[in-house]
């Protein structure tokens, strides 16, 4: 499945999926994969890529019919990431790798940051290992998806994965965190 992520400009939690029809000089077409609708009043962040190339383009819906709309691009830059990471409050989500517990760090649609609850004491966790990780949400939901581990620092008690494919599972997964998050922040407000 490919698909790209896209955001409200300085807010990365009001997200939509999409895939892109066309691209030139300075509009960008895309398919929405959500049924969420673009605010024309607003700039938004594409993450999009182009040849290899991790693009954020920044623009605001000009024309939108449907699930497709154009969008007029006012800048655009270079991304190191192919996805904006998203940090996720203390204890919201608990991980389980082999037997290591940990809370989830941060997420991202190509992986996550994971604290455990205990020292790495084995190599069990070292970087280029392949494993399954259990993320539980405090709904219940529990989902296993296939993960390499990408960093590892026994000192913090951390560890990066990424996640093996970009399939429903993980499409899925990020966007329930996101809607826990949310709900966690609405209910600050």
């Amino acid at each position: 499945m490919n698909y790209y992520i896209a955001y409200e400009a300085n807010n990365p939690i009001n997200m939509v999926f999409y895939n892109p029809i066309s691209i030139d000089t300075n509009t960008l077409k895309i398919r929405l994969l959500d049924d969420i609708t673009l605010n024309p009043q607003k700039d938004y962040e594409f993450i999009f890529n182009l040849d290899g190339a991790n693009l954020a383009l920044v623009g605001k819906p000009i024309e939108i019919k449907g699930s497709e709309a154009t969008i007029l691009i006012k800048e655009s830059r270079i991304e190191l990431r192919r996805y904006p990471r998203i940090a996720v409050p203390n204890n919201l989500v608990m991980v389980q790798i082999d037997n290591f517990k940990g809370v989830l760090k941060d997420i991202s649609l190509g992986g996550c940051r994971v604290a455990l609850n205990s020292p790495i004491l084995s190599s069990l966790l070292n970087k280029g290992y392949e494993k399954v990780a259990r993320f539980i949400l405090p709904d219940n939901y529990q989902v296993e998806i296939p993960v390499q581990i990408v960093w590892a620092s026994k000192g913090k008690r951390q560890i990066s994965c990424a996640f093996k494919e970009r399939n429903i599972q993980v499409l899925e997964l990020y966007k329930k965190i996101i809607n826990l998050i949310k709900n966690s922040l609405e209910k600050i407000d």
